[in-house]
């Protein structure tokens, strides 16, 4: 949310500067508040808009991130409890025949988004309760 909140402002700040400029210009300053508005709006939008494509969720996530993605994955996957995510996501492992591969980089404990996928997706987690 503080992403998209980001990028939209600094869209609207960037909107709303070209379109009271243009609009300024081309009405002899009368309708550049107009523009301001209209680009604000615009601006804002777009700028969210790049925010969904540009900070999707990244490659690499350390240990809480890939527990949260994992976490907001229950909606599809009802069955997946926390105990589940938490033992599968420890570092070091807790249940070796069924884990997200986690390593430590930087002092931080991460994983891939493709590990964590690949986890879920083979649904050994179901089998060991």
């Amino acid at each position: 949310m503080k992403s998209i909140l980001t990028w939209g402002f600094s869209g609207a700040g960037i909107g709303a500067t070209v379109g009271g400029g243009v609009v300024g210009f081309f009405t002899g300053m009368i309708g550049a508040p107009f523009g301001t508005i209209i680009g604000f709006i615009t601006g804002f939008f777009c700028g969210a808009a790049l925010a969904l494509i540009f900070e999707g969720t990244p490659s690499v996530l350390t240990q809480g991130r890939a527990r949260e993605f994992l976490i907001k994955m229950q909606e599809k996957h009802p069955d997946l409890d926390i105990r589940t995510i938490v033992d599968a996501t420890e570092h070091p492992l807790v249940k070796k025949d069924c884990h997200v591969y986690m390593f430590k980089s930087d002092g931080v404990i991460k994983c891939t988004k493709k590990d964590v996928m690949s986890w879920l997706k083979s649904e050994c987690w179901k089998k060991n309760p």
